[in-house]
């Protein structure tokens, strides 16, 4: 199982709770990669944000857990508060935030129950 690593990032506009997507061509991800050798899970969700979206990682992330892809991959999660306008880079087509009903309808559905545990953090954030 290959293991990757990401960040959900959040902000919230009109009290609103919006998430950071990406689209690769082929579905809907937060900002994701595969976690290399000499890399944490930390250091590879921050470069993958950089990377694909082009917004420095908040100061402060908390991981929140993983979710599977049986039998392909395992994604680690951190969650932070972002802000700025995100521009694709590396293989995303297209980078932005979107609120939270809207992100449950498009992102890959493995990664529906990330969606689902910011929404109960949301309340403490």
């Amino acid at each position: 199982m290959r293991m990757t690593s990401g960040v959900l990032l959040f902000c919230r506009k009109r009290k609103d709770l919006h998430v950071l997507l990406v689209y690769n061509g082929n579905s809907w991800s937060i900002p994701k990669g595969g976690i290399e050798k000499s890399e944490s899970r930390r250091k590879t969700a921050i470069r993958e944000l950089e990377e694909e979206t082009s917004i420095k990682a908040p100061a402060q992330l908390e991981e929140i857990g993983y979710v599977d892809r049986e039998p392909y991959e395992r994604l680690y999660c951190f969650v932070g508060h972002g802000k700025g306008k995100p521009k694709p880079a590396d293989d995303a087509e297209i980078a932005d935030f979107y609120p939270l009903d809207q992100a449950k309808k498009m992102i890959a559905k493995y990664q529906l129950p990330l969606l689902d545990i910011l929404n109960g953090l949301a309340p403490t954030l």
